[in-house]
């Protein structure tokens, strides 16, 4: 991410990371030795909110329990 943000020309915008677990047959249970699949990227965005801009959002995250059910696409 730092390097990502090192090579940002602009002053404004947003940073995408996605992180997979690799490639691998669709199923339950995968081999042990996948590699990550990284994509990154950034991009200009113009807050339209100063203030939350300056004072941040509140995140709350979770698990995802996508995994769990290989029959769906998502």
């Amino acid at each position: 991410m730092h390097e990502l943000l090192a090579r940002t020309a602009f002053d404004d915008g947003i940073v995408y990371i996605q992180v997979t677990r690799g490639e691998a047959a669709r199923a339950h249970f995968y081999p042990d030795d996948l590699q990550p699949t990284v994509v990154a990227y950034s991009r200009t965005f113009t807050f339209r909110m100063r203030r939350r801009k300056s004072a941040g959002v509140r995140l709350v995250t979770t698990a995802d329990l996508r995994w769990k059910h290989c029959d769906v696409k998502s």
